[in-house]
C-alpha cells in the first residue's frame, strides 16, 4: 500500500511525501514536523511554562514566542485559544 501526504509549507506550496510500507506510517503531524523542520526544536520546558502561564493569565502572546515553539507546543496554545473563544461565545 502506498500513501501520499501533502504537507503545506507556504501559502501556495506543499511538500509531498510518499510512504510505501503502510504498517510503518508515522502520524501526519510527525511527518509534517520532520518536513518543515520543527522536529526536536521548540522552547525549553521552563521557557514554555513561563509563556504558557503568561498566556493563560493575559490571553496574549508575542508572535516571536509562538514561532519559537514546536508543533506540539503550538497545538497546546491553539487548544487554549479555542477554549477561550468557546467560553466567550457562551456568555
Amino acid at each position: 500500500m502506498k500513501l501520499t501526504y501533502h504537507i503545506p509549507t507556504e501559502q501556495y506550496g506543499f511538500l509531498e511525501i510518499e510512504v510505501d510500507n503502510a504498517e510503518e506510517i508515522p502520524p501526519y503531524e510527525e511527518l509534517k514536523a520532520r518536513a518543515v523542520g520543527k522536529a526536536g526544536e521548540g522552547m525549553a520546558d521552563l521557557e514554555f511554562n513561563r509563556v504558557l502561564d503568561k498566556y493563560m493569565k493575559e490571553h496574549t502572546m508575542l508572535a516571536e514566542e509562538y514561532e519559537m515553539m514546536d508543533y506540539k507546543q503550538q497545538g497546546i496554545i491553539q487548544c487554549l485559544k479555542k477554549a477561550y473563544k468557546r467560553q466567550n461565545n457562551d456568555k
